[in-house]
């Protein structure tokens, strides 16, 4: 057998066990909480949210959730990184070759992992931009010893021969003795800790996140895992778009002609965003400001933000409000010969639109005017194109095109009368105005997610629909 037991290429490398170990700064005889506290540490300073290079973080993620998983980290051992992505460890000998027929050994399953906890956590859009360290309770099973069942060996049913004539059948069948669960565990019982973890900023309504580690703790079992579920609470004063915001903002006539300065509280805590117009700048109504910068954290960059949008209503006087004398110097000054206008198209004050759970009433109808008037509630939106489903208050539900219903609820009040605190920062800004049809809004994050942590954002609703 000339030529050694390598096959046409020669004899194979060994394979690298030590890289992973390495990446985690941690001695390859390490213990589970050895190893988790390591990647606790190299996440604080690496993460990308808090600086860390997007890149480097991922290779000690990856080194993590192979050593961490006592399954793969067998293999690891045994193998390296191809024993893992292959589910074996490949022969070690040629009675392995021998054996196998195919070259591989069944791959031996360990001890597997109890049922993740699930838990939702609701996050303000101050959250999403700060992000940081949180804590939550979690409740999760714990026992003090394990009991197989001697009649199923821990399986939960049993294979029973039945003669029938000549022949014998076999059938699976329950176990009685244990009620078809295969173990009991001594003592169980829940237990309520405090777990702390870290939330990254720029995370999006329905995101999810797994800690390791934390679930259920069972005897002969590795420790379970919390799948965390994220609800993103709708602000008062901003809309998200990715990682952008939106916010909609009245204006007086003179305010829109002649200039404004208004103050808004930002998501940064204790900071404050100074808003006013360009010199000369006049307003006109749906107009919308973008100001670079003062939107949302990306996920996994934190550094790069998106951006703040300003959509204006311009609210004229109240009839009667103003005198006869004021009226003529107002024609005196902003008569046609004075000022330059471009007439712009017909525009709605109301920012409210009609989604799912939206208090409405009908208007209109001329097949049905018996049921102008009555109210109802959106069931779901935009059932088909410019209709939406309504169930009424009188009991029926019914499909209604959208000029046909009219927004009942009011709208939320905004204290504009809140000023700064002395010691709050001020950030003095002037942003430009912009065609929405052409602005590209900001993605909410960059780097790997998996697809289960994608959702719709917050209402889906772009600036001019505000």
């Amino acid at each position: 057998m000339s030529g050694g037991m390598g096959g046409r290429g020669g004899p194979r490398a060994p394979a690298d066990t030590e890289a992973l170990y390495t990446e985690l700064g941690v001695e390859k005889n390490a213990t589970k909480r050895e190893i988790k506290k390591a990647w606790r540490n190299l996440a604080r300073t690496h993460h990308p949210d808090r600086g860390g290079d997007p890149d480097e973080f991922k290779k000690k993620e990856h080194a993590y959730g192979i050593l961490s998983d006592e399954e793969k980290r067998s293999l690891y051992d045994q193998g390296g990184l191809e024993a893992v992505e292959s589910g074996n460890a490949g022969p070690s000998n040629i009675f392995d070759l021998l054996h196998g027929g195919s070259g591989r050994r069944q791959q031996q399953q360990g001890p597997k992992k109890p049922a993740p906890i699930k838990k939702t956590m609701t996050i303000t859009l101050e959250d999403v931009f700060k992000g940081g360290e949180k804590n939550m309770d979690v409740e999760f099973m714990k026992a003090d010893g394990k009991d197989v069942c001697s009649r199923c060996s821990g399986r939960g049913s049993y294979m029973e021969n039945i003669r029938r004539g000549p022949m014998i059948l076999q059938s699976q069948r329950t176990c009685q003795q244990c009620g078809g669960r295969g173990t009991s565990y001594e003592n169980e019982r829940k237990v309520k800790k405090e777990v702390s973890f870290y939330l990254p900023a720029g995370v999006k309504d329905g995101d999810k996140q797994t800690i390791h580690d934390e679930g259920h703790q069972l005897p002969d079992q590795p420790h379970g895992d919390v799948l965390l579920t994220y609800r993103v609470k709708k602000h008062k004063t901003f809309k998200r778009i990715e990682a952008d915001l939106a916010m909609a903002k009245e204006l007086t006539l003179v305010e829109a002609l002649c200039g404004f300065e208004f103050y808004v509280k930002s998501l940064e805590e204790e900071t404050w965003l100074k808003i006013k117009n360009e010199e000369h700048q006049t307003i006109q109504p749906g107009d919308v400001l973008k100001l670079p910068g003062q939107g949302l954290p990306q996920r996994g960059v934190s550094r790069s933000r998106g951006n703040l949008y300003v959509k204006f209503t311009v609210v004229l006087p109240k009839n009667g409000s103003i005198n006869q004398g004021s009226l003529d110097t107002i024609r005196n000054v902003l008569g046609g010969d004075n000022v330059k206008y471009d007439m712009p198209n017909k525009a709605q004050n109301d920012t409210r639109e009609i989604t799912t759970g939206t208090k409405v009433k009908l208007i209109g109808l001329t097949n049905r005017p018996d049921l102008n008037e009555t109210e109802g509630v959106v069931l779901e939106a935009n059932i088909r194109p410019g209709a939406h489903a309504v169930r009424l208050v009188t009991g029926p539900t019914v499909s209604v095109r959208h000029e046909l219903l009219e927004i009942t609820e009011e709208l939320e009040e905004v204290d504009d009368n809140e000023t700064p605190d002395p010691d709050d920062a001020i950030l003095d800004l002037v942003g430009e105005v912009v065609d929405m049809d052409k602005e590209a809004h900001t993605a909410a994050g960059i780097g790997h997610h998996n697809n289960d942590e994608d959702s719709d954002d917050d209402g889906g609703v772009s600036c001019r629909q505000m």
